[in-house]
């Protein structure tokens, strides 16, 4: 069986992220397996972490949770269902908003801040930062290549 590292959590709380090996999971009909680059860690994850606010429990699990892995917020690589043909993609809902806002990047008035990147052993220190507010910008953790 192949296995990846992940960040794991079998309990809720603010010290209960570790690394684990875990078995590669393996696409259903009308799925894709992705080969995670990068994540960022975001509010999301740290909630859902602590269990909060309580509707994260009601969907994820009462006393522990029944989602182990996060992630939210990643770029990667994906792989078809069938015929497992690697291809790159980025999904973007169009619109004036988005067109604005990369109009102002491209002539440099917009300037993205990054905290990091960090490689993927760091991440449950970094959740920690993030939690503390110690982070400037976006906390990016990279995986091995």
């Amino acid at each position: 069986m192949k296995t990846m590292k992940a960040a794991v959590f079998h309990e809720y709380g603010l010290n209960v992220l570790h690394m684990e090996e875990v078995p590669i999971p393996v696409p259903g009909e009308g799925e894709v397996l992705l080969k995670v680059e990068a994540v960022a860690i975001n509010d999301w994850d740290w909630q859902m972490l602590q269990g909060i606010p309580f509707v994260n429990r009601m969907i994820n699990g009462m006393r522990k949770p029944r989602k182990t892995i996060l992630g939210l917020d990643v770029a990667g690589s994906l792989y078809s269902l069938f015929s497992r043909k690697k291809f790159r993609t980025v999904m973007l809902q169009v619109n004036k908003s988005l067109s604005y806002i990369n109009n102002l990047y491209e002539t440099g008035k917009l300037k993205p801040v990054i905290d990091g990147p960090y490689p993927l052993d760091d991440l449950p220190a970094q959740m920690q930062r993030f939690g503390r507010g110690e982070h400037r910008g976006k906390i990016v953790i990279e995986t091995e290549m």
